[in-house]
């Protein structure tokens, strides 16, 4: 762990972003099928490693135990990473490969169980080995034919599959019991996908993917720069700071590209995005496909005046930590009134400064510490944050480049 105190300073400069780390897994996934499974290979051809951060590296690690031919299960160790578990679920099981996956922080206890039911039709054996999900012993081979999985849970459920579904011997269709949610999230995959020459056919309930398809390799793969992390410093731009993000693309897949609009919106311009509604008190923010955005945009809207609703947010409960919670109880420090409910939170927004001069948590979460650095900045006193060190989870740089354009974080 790794305390900081986090001063009000003023953040002027101009930052680049990681690369996105949705747009990174996808990719890494596809390069090492193409390369007949060989993650250094694979690294060669992206310009990927593990550096860029440790749900990457989880990934990357997790894809080389795959290479191993050894007859006993193979060890997937998935860190924290929700998207290096869930994609690699069917592809483990796609390659008839039997693996256990372990992890750690709250990784051991999101959901997976959507895969359990379409698993065992199959004779596919998961078997979590204590009260969690993880460990989890992964044993069978997954057969062409008809999946059917939920989409209001994860779409990273989706994305497993579909990267899977491919490389079966038949023509496979995949069936949403469920409406999609974060379908921007599926658009990546399917962006990835046809990079690498795979083919998927959108249905009236979900895909056909036919078989025996081969992954590979056309022109060097480009991963943007991550809308999701520059977010803090898009909302620091909006509450005041002179910052600018270097390279954001001006069309994108990533859902959260959505930052954009949402806070030309707060700021009053006539910009449009379907999940924002204005109200003659307020804004109406539906979190559904955009739920990594909330916690940060919720301190823009805490220093928008008006009341606001956040809704349709209930799986921001299952993330690193329960975040809607961590979202209010962040607000409620720094002065603001909130009121949560089990899926949205109401924000009573008024101008800053916000409450300073106390202790604070990230909850162990990447994202929170991130928020708690952006609103010190506009703080009446210092905060003391109990571990700045979880952002390594998504960008490790994160307080190295909030130094060089001026916030002051200084270990305890």
């Amino acid at each position: 762990m790794t305390p900081l105190r986090l001063t009000p300073a003023k953040l002027a400069g101009t930052v680049r972003v990681p690369p996105s780390k949705s747009i990174a897994h996808r990719v890494l996934i596809a390069a090492w099928l193409a390369a007949g499974r060989d993650i250094e290979a694979a690294g060669r051809h992206t310009g990927l490693d593990p550096a860029l951060s440790d749900d990457i590296a989880a990934t990357w690690r997790c894809l080389a135990a795959l290479e191993d031919t050894a007859p006993e299960p193979r060890i997937l160790d998935c860190g924290e990473s929700g998207s290096t578990l869930r994609f690699l679920i069917p592809l483990a099981a796609a390659l008839g490969t039997p693996a256990r996956f372990i992890g750690r922080g709250r990784l051991p206890q999101r959901p997976i169980a959507a895969y359990g039911a379409t698993f065992a039709e199959q004779k596919i054996q998961m078997t979590p080995s204590g009260p969690d999900y993880l460990p989890l012993e992964l044993t069978g081979r997954l057969q062409a034919g008809r999946f059917q999985i939920v989409g209001d849970v994860s779409s990273q459920y989706i994305t497993g599959l579909l990267f899977a579904l491919p490389l079966l011997d038949g023509d496979s269709t995949l069936e949403l019991t469920t409406p999609l949610a974060s379908a921007a999230y599926v658009d990546l995959t399917h962006g990835t996908l046809r990079d690498f020459g795979i083919t998927v056919l959108e249905s009236d309930t979900g895909w056909r993917i036919p078989g025996r398809q081969r992954y590979v390799f056309s022109a060097k793969p480009a991963v943007e720069p991550d809308f999701s992390q520059a977010a803090f410093w898009l909302v620091a731009r909006f509450l005041g700071h002179d910052v600018t993000v270097a390279d954001l693309p001006e069309s994108s897949r990533q859902g959260d590209r959505a930052v954009r609009p949402i806070l030309a919106a707060l700021a009053g311009a006539d910009s449009d995005w379907p999940g924002l509604e204005r109200g003659p008190d307020g804004f109406c923010l539906d979190a559904d496909e955009i739920p990594d955005l909330i916690p940060v945009l919720s301190l823009a809207l805490a220093l928008t005046p008006g009341r606001h609703r956040v809704h349709n947010a209930a799986r921001l409960r299952i993330k690193e930590c329960d975040r809607l919670g961590a979202s209010c109880r962040m607000l409620e420090t720094l002065g603001v009134r909130v009121h949560e409910a089990e899926s949205e939170f109401r924000i009573w927004g008024r101008p800053g400064p916000f409450r300073g001069n106390q202790a604070v948590s990230a909850s162990g979460d990447h994202r929170m510490a991130m928020c708690w650095g952006v609103a010190a900045t506009l703080c009446d006193g210092p905060l003391e944050l109990d571990d700045g060190s979880v952002v390594t989870k998504s960008y490790p740089d994160f307080w190295d480049d909030y130094r060089r354009l001026g916030g002051l974080a200084v270990p305890l």
